[in-house]
């Protein structure tokens, strides 16, 4: 139960917004989900993972050695891995829904089979 309470002047106190009451409408995840690592030859990767629909992923990754952002190639096991990893300390966080990291998890599952 959600109790408002109001100041003389109407209006609602800090800790009780109106943005706290409406039924949440953002996808899984605020932002993108992004990581830096070295590969071979001391090249850079870049993997940037966004959530455009409630059973989406969207994987993005790219290379210092190249110009521009590969959507072709897919992740690694490891990647997947690295992802339930970091959706699972941003759950903990309030960061992201536990639907999401159901989701990861499940199509993880998927791809080892």
């Amino acid at each position: 139960m959600t109790v408002l309470s109001v100041s003389r002047a109407g209006a609602l106190n800090s800790m009780d917004r109106i943005s706290n009451l409406l039924p949440d409408r953002r996808g899984p995840v605020k932002r993108n989900i992004e990581w830096d690592e070295k590969i071979d030859g001391g090249v850079k990767r870049t993997v940037r993972i966004s959530f455009p629909g409630k059973r989406i992923v969207k994987w993005q990754f790219k290379r210092s050695d190249r110009e521009g952002w590969d959507y072709d190639s897919p992740p690694t096991a490891e990647d997947w891995r690295y992802l339930e990893e970091r959706l699972e300390g941003m759950v903990n966080r309030r960061r992201a829904k536990y639907e999401t990291l159901e989701l990861v998890r499940k199509l993880r599952r998927k791809l080892e089979e």
